[in-house]
């Protein structure tokens, strides 16, 4: 149905009425080789309409979608979503609460189905659904993964409900896929969610897929629309559904409200870390760049020049920073109330484990590092809450520290990035040429522009 709605919509029929009809004879033919009971369903006979929408080859602009699909394809599809077929679990955990459903007795299934097209060798066919392993980050702790069991009032549905981090495609596996006697009834829908939701939370919408199977409570010859397409909203069956799952009147609550809810802390939490991640790849690039343009330009400026130390530029110990508070460390204890920690066997640059609330942090990654090697010696950077009456940058030669004054009013005009570079910078110039305010300005640009090769 929902291929031939499509279809229409797309204005390739012009009369619904003659869309299909639908002849049953008894027929036995020896040549499928099956020994047991089968019916064998042919299309014959199709008006031009649909010839056409099944010859209809692939849309590019709607790749990401099932619609983007050839006319055979997208059918084949469709008929495969909506018929009581067993799952297509293959690349689904083996933990994913499907496997319970699929092992309910109260859902029936049909044992096999097949395909076949333009008279090609059959296609068993299976119902698919969307799974989140599409995704690298996704936690299935069960935090964006809620099982179904609703009894209620009568009401008796199984199911699960799953939030990803990213819109889902294909689209067409956005919604809950409601089934009566395992066959899906319409197309899938939010049960009303999309009416409660303010506009700044509607994007949830596009990230939940979801299957629920009624097994008690709504009679399939009565509770459903005269087209089959749809249930009727005023039995009580139907009601209590909407309620559990997405609360009652025009509140957010019931099932789909709680996953809402946590839905846009994981994105809030995702958010902070993503930024933390970003920011800090950045600071640390911003350290290795000024130290390497230090150690060239210098080494350039002292070549020739009867400095047989060049680190001696750097051994005059200074202490205004030394004593001062540190800033908060690069890596925070919590973030949002979630346990930060350190993880060597991660292989991603960080984890979120709601059930835990913890952040886990790849600790083999270079950007948690805060050293540098400047002019033969390595040093750890520190940042420090001084005043605007201290210096920018210090370097302490004997305890291996270069001190940023991270409280400095410059540093929140400048940008941190843009602070680091030239608090450095300029102390490295100073150090060269303390006597010489030219020769300190000159160098100090020349590391500031200085670009590797």
């Amino acid at each position: 149905t929902d291929f031939l709605k499509s279809a229409k919509n797309n204005g390739n029929f012009r009369d619904w009425d003659s869309l299909v009809s639908l002849e049953v004879n008894e027929k036995f033919d020896s040549k499928y080789g099956i020994k047991s009971e089968y019916t064998i369903i042919e299309l014959k006979n199709l008006k031009q309409d649909i010839v056409d929408e099944l010859r209809r080859g692939s849309r590019k602009r709607k790749f990401r979608d099932i619609e983007g699909l050839n006319g055979i394809d997208n059918l084949m599809w469709s008929i495969s979503r909506s018929i009581p077929i067993n799952y297509d679990v293959q690349q689904i955990p083996k933990k994913h609460v499907l496997h319970k459903i699929i092992s309910n007795n109260e859902i029936q299934y049909i044992h096999k189905v097949t395909f076949s097209k333009n008279g090609e060798q059959p296609t068993q066919l299976r119902r698919p659904v969307w799974h989140s392993l599409n995704h690298n980050n996704f936690s299935t702790n069960g935090m964006l993964l809620e099982e179904i069991n609703i009894d209620s009032g009568g009401l008796l549905a199984v199911g699960y409900i799953q939030g990803s981090l990213k819109p889902i495609y294909p689209s067409e596996y956005r919604g809950l896929a409601l089934r009566l006697s395992n066959v899906l009834i319409g197309s899938p829908s939010f049960m009303g969610l999309e009416k409660k939701l303010s506009a700044n939370d509607r994007w949830v919408l596009n990230q939940l897929s979801g299957e629920i199977h009624v097994l008690n409570g709504i009679d399939p010859l009565k509770g459903l629309t005269p087209d089959r397409a749809g249930f009727i909203t005023d039995l009580e069956g139907y009601k209590i559904l909407v309620e559990q799952l997405t609360g009652p009147d025009d509140t957010i609550g019931g099932i789909l409200g709680a996953i809402v809810e946590r839905m846009k802390e994981y994105k809030r939490i995702t958010r902070q870390v993503s930024s933390l991640v970003a920011k800090t790849t950045s600071y640390r690039e911003t350290l290795l760049n000024i130290s390497s343009a230090i150690n060239n330009v210098v080494l350039f400026l002292t070549q020739d020049s009867d400095v047989n130390d060049i680190g001696n530029i750097l051994k005059l110990d200074e202490d205004s920073l030394t004593g001062k508070g540190d800033w908060p460390p690069i890596i925070p204890r919590e973030i949002d109330n979630f346990t930060v920690i350190m993880r060597e066997e991660l292989n991603i640059p960080y984890d979120i484990d709601f059930e835990k609330r913890i952040v886990s942090l790849n600790s083999n990654s270079d950007i948690w590092k805060t050293n540098v090697f400047i002019l033969g010696k390595h040093f750890d950077v520190v940042r420090k809450k001084a005043t605007a009456d201290h210096s920018l940058c210090e370097f302490n030669y004997a305890k291996s520290k270069i001190y940023l004054n991270w409280t400095h009013p410059l540093r929140v005009r400048m940008g941190q990035l843009n602070f680091t570079r030239q608090a450095i910078a300029w102390k490295i110039a100073q150090q060269i040429a303390p006597h010489d305010p030219n020769e300190w300005m000159r160098v100090g640009l020349e590391i500031l522009n200085y670009k590797e090769p």
